[in-house]
Order: structure tokens, then C-alpha cells, then sequence
């Protein structure tokens, strides 16, 4: 069964200012009214997003506050546009394509400095490679020319949309 706004709003109270839903009572209930009632739903897992389980299915409350406030899932990915995987305010949620979404996180710093670049020994030297998303741009014998790469292939991907839509 998917899980419809009407319904989420039945059971659930969302604070968008806050990012927290809190449990409705549920007419006559009367033991999981007195334990659950106006308690913060959810628990976060080991990743550090909320999960709320409503009729023994687990849902990621950000797709969830999504639901609650526009009427339908999310088209693509939710991104948390600070990274805090827990911060549910709509102002920091924000429907986008996978590819974006991998953009925003937080990555291990490289040896370039650069992300989607990184440095390798081979069998007859260093070598730079380059990639982006999952594309792998090629090898490069030269920090810069990998790093020009990485910044056209950055520069045309977010280019094309804009092109489509003039």
C-alpha cells in the first residue's frame, strides 16, 4: 500500500518550522493514546536519518514531512541542503536528481583537494584520474589537466538542463 497525504495527516502532526512529527490519538485507542499520543514520532538509524513506522512499514520522515506538506512523494531524492541527515525543517529539504544529491555530501578530502579527482601509482608512474558521479572522465598525467576534466564535465552536465529549457 503507498502511502497517501490524507492518511499521513490522520495519524501523524507535522511542525515545519521544527521538522518534527509528533503521534495523533487514535479514537479508541485508549492504551497506545496514553503511551504515544503527542510524542515525537520516529528513531533515528544508524546513518542518522529519522525513521517513523506506520502500519509496519518504515518510512524516511524526510520523504515523509515532503508528503505532509506538498501532497505527494518526491519525484526524485530528498537532499538535506545543510547535510544534517536529521534536520527535517522543509526550509532545509529539497527534491532533487540523484546526481545532485551526491554532489551535496560530505566527502573525505582527496590528495588533489579536488572531488572526483584523485592520484594513483601505476606500473609507470603517477596518474590522475577523474571522475564524475559514476563516469570515469579518464587518466590524466597532470593534477590540472584531470581537475579541467572534472570542472567541463561539471560545467556541461548543469548546463544541459538549461538548454532544454530555453
Amino acid at each position: 500500500m503507498t502511502i497517501t497525504a490524507e492518511y499521513l495527516r490522520s495519524r501523524l502532526d507535522y511542525d515545519p518550522e521544527a521538522g518534527i512529527f509528533r503521534w495523533k490519538p487514535v479514537p479508541g485507542a485508549i492504551k497506545w493514546n496514553a503511551m504515544r499520543s503527542g510524542n515525537i514520532a520516529g528513531s533515528k538509524n544508524g546513518k542518522g536519518y529519522i525513521y517513523i513506522t506506520l502500519d509496519g512499514r518504515a518510512y524516511r520522515a524526510h520523504r515523509l514531512a515532503w508528503l505532509y506538506v506538498f501532497g505527494q512523494m518526491p519525484k526524485f531524492e530528498i537532499d538535506h541542503i545543510d547535510r544534517c541527515r536529521d534536520n527535517n525543517r522543509i526550509s532545509n529539504l529539497q527534491d532533487v536528481q540523484s546526481l545532485v544529491n551526491v554532489l551535496n555530501r560530505t566527502v573525505a578530502p582527496s590528495a588533489s583537494g579536488i572531488d572526483g579527482v584523485r592520484r594513483r601509482q601505476s606500473k609507470t608512474g603517477a596518474k590522475w584520474y577523474a571522475k564524475f558521479g559514476n563516469k570515469h572522465l579518464g587518466s590524466f598525467d597532470t593534477l590540472d589537466a584531470a581537475i579541467a576534466a572534472r570542472k567541463s564535465a561539471v560545467e556541461s552536465y548543469f548546463a544541459a538542463p538549461l538548454e532544454a529549457a530555453s
